[in-house]
């Protein structure tokens, strides 16, 4: 039996309880479209997502200092970096040490940020001590 994927919105709610446990201030960044056909109705068309180029997340902390944060859900223990899209990869990479940031909502329902590695992997923390 194949599992069904995830939508992302399970980790994407839980990251917004996260921002504002810890004082930042983070938007939502809409999700990259393209545009597929027309419906023949005004205002209305076809579009499907693009693969992800923009992290989930953008804004800064409580000290004001910009961030940018991917959100994924994982259902094992550690979750590669590779999981981020290559558009996404780069796009935290370009950003200075501090500004990049991952976070993961485990299957169990915690809720990690991490600061974005281009390479290796996010481990989940078995720390019972809240951040």
């Amino acid at each position: 039996m194949t599992a069904r994927r995830s939508s992302g919105t399970a980790g994407e709610e839980a990251a917004a309880y996260w921002f504002a446990r810890h004082g930042w201030r983070m938007w939502k960044v809409p999700p990259d479209i393209r545009v597929c056909g027309q419906t023949g109705r005004p205002g209305v068309f076809l579009a499907a997502f693009k693969p992800g180029g923009m992290p989930d997340f953008l804004g800064c902390n409580r000290y004001g200092d910009f961030m940018a944060v991917e959100v994924k859900e994982c259902r094992q223990n550690s979750m590669p970096a590779s999981r981020l899209s290559q558009k996404q990869r780069a796009f935290l990479s370009s950003l200075r040490e501090g500004q990049a940031h991952v976070g993961v909502l485990w299957r169990d329902g915690k809720f990690e940020v991490f600061q974005f590695v281009n390479q290796g992997s996010y481990k989940k923390s078995y720390c019972p001590v809240a951040e």
